[in-house]
C-alpha cells in the first residue's frame, strides 16, 4: 500500500526538468541599486575613508577601507561616503546617473552608500568641485 501511494504521489506531483533549458530571447531588466530620495544624514552615523579629508560634520567618522560591509553595519554606521571625480559622459554612462548632463566637464560626485542594502546615493551639485564643500550641502 505504502509502495503504491509513493509511486502515486510521484507521478502526480512532480515533474520531470527539461530535457534542454529554455531560452530566453529579450528580458527588460532593470537594475535599481540607487537611492533615488537623498537620505537624511544628519541624525545618522556615517564613515568616510578619504584620509585627506577634512571633517566638517559631528557624525562623520573616518574608517579603515574594509571589504565586509558587515563590519561597519555592526560598528553602528548606516553610510559610507565617497567621492568620485571624472567628466560627467563617463559619471553618466558607467553609473547610470541620469541627472548630470551630457558634456565633458569634469565633475565631483559624493556617492552615499547604504552599508546594509548596498544601494548607492549619487549626489552632486553644479558648478561645485570642491570635496568639503559638496559634503557640507549633502548633510544639509
Amino acid at each position: 500500500d505504502d509502495l503504491k501511494l509513493a509511486e502515486k504521489w510521484i507521478s502526480d506531483a512532480y515533474r520531470l526538468e527539461p530535457s534542454e533549458p529554455e531560452i530566453i530571447k529579450k528580458a527588460k531588466i532593470r537594475l535599481s541599486n540607487q537611492i533615488l530620495i537623498k537620505p537624511n544624514l544628519k541624525k545618522e552615523k556615517v564613515g568616510y575613508t578619504n584620509k585627506t579629508f577634512i571633517n566638517t560634520q559631528p557624525n562623520l567618522i573616518q574608517i579603515k577601507e574594509v571589504e565586509d560591509y558587515r563590519f561597519y553595519y555592526s560598528e553602528g554606521i548606516n553610510y559610507i561616503v565617497y567621492t568620485i571625480k571624472g567628466t560627467n559622459d563617463f559619471l553618466k554612462q558607467t553609473f547610470n546617473i541620469k541627472s548630470l548632463p551630457s558634456n565633458q566637464k569634469r565633475n565631483v560626485i559624493m556617492v552615499v552608500d547604504h552599508t546594509v542594502t548596498k544601494n548607492k546615493y549619487f549626489f552632486h551639485e553644479e558648478g561645485v568641485t570642491d570635496e568639503v564643500k559638496l559634503m557640507s550641502l549633502l548633510f544639509d
